[in-house]
């Protein structure tokens, strides 16, 4: 399926599809400790075992999602299949985990269920996101193309994180019959952000019924290995990979402890509410103008400038938790700039894609598009410390904070992912070399390749 070929509708599809996945990921990036921890009364030390065994498990398989979509054989197609299969299983582990299911398992089970349903969402949605990415690459082939089909993507998902952020706290306080999250209240919610999931890429698994696998046309035997290699030998990927890293563990660390930020510190439940749809409202404003800033300037900048707002932002939090909204509106600014580079990300690896096949002649998107995914593995192993780091400041559940233990929790939540915000975009400004300039000219030579008749 050509560029010139595809419609409009299907763009809006593919822009709209994985918006049900981040909406679920919300679940799964800013609510476990808390759940665990206020919900099911888990301590804070299994709370944390379960978040550091999930991310280490769900990190080791994040390196096969390529392999298995090139592997596995399912009925409708490499990468459509698994917008059917990948949020059926997502849904399954994702109503478990967010029920009263591990209260009433025995001891020595928490842990090794609780592992076990957040991995099945892990790598379900592991696998999808790195199909929904690979077809970035195979939808649409003009590079500043990619970035404005990938901006439409993170515009909507800031409208339906809107919707969903302004309406969840309100349904889980409603059901629950209290300010404060509940488990009947979470439980609701765990079932209604599946079912958004799996709709959302139903539209689109309908949307690109025609499209057809395109065959690996300078096919060298490729395997997991491929994507380990990647990452050692290609300074472009090593380098896009290692900033987003950086970043995105800034941005999961912060969100795995903002509920305790402005609940257990800045004593702000209402502000805290505002949090979860006004940060959708800044990351629409950043998606918007990442484009523009891209033709202006270049992915790279983009990207990089990106990281260091984001950690201007969260520094500037950190001095103002004083006035919880102005924290709040810090917080949004940062939001802003981490916008800029979730657009502009998958475009990069896009193009690096095209590179590695021009350069090659190994067509590996897929395997490519895995180090996207291994990028939010890595930043969800980081975040899943939040609960060590919690403890090291001296914060016990169901206590109140001292002043020492407030600042310590304020310092960990923002002032620490600033400082990984800061590391990620001096490593893009500095060390990422790919010549964007070239990409017409690489984009030429493989539509060369492709219209060369094969050899008998």
């Amino acid at each position: 399926m050509q560029e010139k070929t595809l419609k409009t509708s299907t763009k809006w599809a593919y822009a709209i599809s994985n918006n049900g996945f981040f909406i679920s990921m919300t679940l799964f990036t800013i609510y476990p400790m808390v759940f665990m921890t206020a919900c099911l009364h888990l301590p804070l030390a299994q709370a944390g075992m379960i978040l550091t065994l999930t991310k280490l498990s769900d990190l080791i398989l994040g390196f096969f999602s390529g392999a298995i979509i090139e592997k596995v054989k399912l009925p409708w197609g490499k990468y459509r299949s698994w917008f059917l299969v990948g949020p059926i299983l997502a849904g399954i582990g994702c109503c478990l985990f967010f029920s009263p299911l591990l209260m009433h398992v025995p001891q020595g089970a928490v842990v090794p269920l609780g592992v076990f349903l957040m991995v099945l969402w892990n790598v379900s949605s592991n696998i999808v996101m790195t199909s929904h990415s690979s077809l970035n690459n195979l939808l649409v082939q003009d590079p500043m193309e990619r970035v404005s089909i990938f901006k439409l993507s993170n515009q909507l998902q800031a409208i339906t994180g809107f919707i969903a952020g302004f309406f969840m706290m309100k349904i889980v306080f409603a059901v629950g019959g209290e300010m404060s999250i509940n488990l009947p209240g979470m439980q609701v919610i765990g079932i209604l952000y599946s079912l958004i999931y799996f709709g959302l890429y139903l539209i689109f698994f309908i949307a690109i019924r025609d499209f057809k696998d395109s065959p690996s046309h300078f096919g060298r035997r490729v395997s997991v290995i491929t994507t380990i290699k990647l990452l050692f030998t290609n300074r472009k990927c090593a380098v896009v990979t290692l900033s987003g890293i950086f970043g995105w563990s800034a941005e999961t660390f912060y969100k795995a402890l903002v509920s305790y930020l402005f609940l257990y510190v800045l004593m702000a439940p209402k502000v805290f509410d505002a949090y979860n749809w006004s940060i959708a409202i800044a990351a629409f404003i950043g998606a918007s103008l990442a484009q523009s800033l891209t033709k202006a300037t270049s992915k790279k900048n983009t990207f990089a400038l990106g990281f260091f707002l984001m950690a201007i932002g969260l520094g500037g939090a950190y001095f103002t938790s004083s006035i919880p909204m102005v924290t709040l509106l810090l917080i949004c600014f940062a939001t802003v700039g981490a916008n800029f580079a979730r657009t502009t990300c998958v475009p990069i690896y896009s193009d690096i894609a095209d590179y590695v096949e021009y350069d090659t002649g190994e067509k590996i998107i897929s395997y490519v598009m895995t180090l996207y995914n291994v990028i939010f593995k890595i930043a969800g192993l980081v975040a899943a410390q939040a609960a060590t780091a919690l403890a090291a400041v001296g914060f016990v559940s169901g206590e109140e904070l001292t002043a020492e233990v407030a600042t310590g929790v304020k310092s960990i939540a923002l002032l620490l992912p600033a400082g990984f915000a800061l590391v990620a975009a001096i490593i893009m400004f500095v060390f990422y070399n790919l010549d964007e300039k070239k990409m017409p000219e690489i984009q030429a030579g493989l539509q060369a390749r492709l219209a060369k008749p094969k050899k008998s």
